[in-house]
Order: C-alpha cells, then structure tokens, then sequence
C-alpha cells in the first residue's frame, strides 16, 4: 500500500491540492512507520503478537486520518479515503496471518517473465498457442521456484508422454 503524492497525482488531476498534499504525506508516513513494524518482525525480532500491539496505534491513525478525509472537497482524495475505509480490514491482513506479504512483489516478479514474453513474440495466433504459452510459462517459473532445471523438466514430460509413463510431477 504505498500511497504518497505520486499515488494522488495518478488517481486525480497533474494539479494538486494543498488538501491532496496533506493527505499524501500523512498516509505515507503512516505507512512507513507500519511497515518499520512490519520489517523488524520479519527480521525475526518480534512475535506476531507484538507485531499486533506495535502496529495497533498505526493502525487506528491511518483509520483516523482516513475518516478525516472522506468528505474531502478533492475529489480524487475523497475517493481514494473512501475506498480505502471500505477495505480497511483488509489492508492490515498481513499484520494477522502467516503468509500474507503487504506487497506483491513476488506475485509481480513471477508474472514478469510472461509480460516480457508477450510483448516480445507479439501474443499468440491462436487459441492452441495460448493455452500452449500459459501451460510452458507456468511450467517453467514452477520449476525457476522449485529451483529446478525447466528444459530438463521439459526433456523429462516429453519423454514420458512420448514412452506412455507417467510424467514427471511439479507439485
């Protein structure tokens, strides 16, 4: 969740507001100051309960500053206030539950090879083609986490459909 001015210039006019501004380095600084809590926790420093108390007054601030701001005379900082307090539950998940990350750098980072591909080959011609991409991507990035090699991978599935024995398993 990183909201700073850069965020309110996307989401409303190139001009902003004193109003916008405000609400931009409020919520950001909030965030950092979560996310400090959220790194020495990570770090191995702070029990997921102490992550919770820590993060708490955090927490009921960026709800305060939220609520402050839904009835923004800035459009684009009324909007994103309200949504934001719509969602808010869920903006804290990763405070509460293993395995929850606060970014998706991951999930961006494992996308980013078919991204590339696509805009590299020009898509496919053809419905067959796609399922074939999306089938050898998902393969290959499944074997790049495992770190396993994906041609032998590959090499090994080929052969044993080919031999009529089960095929290697990725799971």
């Amino acid at each position: 969740m990183k909201i700073g001015v850069e965020g309110i210039a996307k989401i409303g006019e190139a001009k902003l507001s004193s109003d916008a501004i405000t609400f931009a380095k409020k919520i950001e600084k909030l965030r950092k100051k979560l996310m400090a809590s959220w790194y020495i926790f990570k770090e191995g420093d702070m029990s997921r309960q102490e992550l919770i108390q820590e993060t708490k007054p955090v927490r009921l601030a960026i709800e305060k500053h939220l609520e402050s701001y839904k009835d923004s005379q800035e459009k684009c900082v009324r909007t994103l206030s309200r949504k934001l307090l719509k969602q808010l539950d869920n903006l804290f998940t990763f405070i509460f539950h293993e395995g929850v990350e606060p970014i998706n750098n991951l999930a961006e980072r494992g996308i980013r090879p078919a991204v590339q591909w696509r805009k590299i080959c020009f898509g496919n011609r053809s419905d067959n083609g796609a399922v074939l991409t999306s089938r050898l991507l998902t393969a290959t990035r499944t074997c790049w986490l495992q770190k396993r090699n994906p041609l032998e991978f590959l090499v090994d599935a080929v052969t044993a459909f080919r031999s009529s024995i089960p095929t290697p398993s990725l799971l």
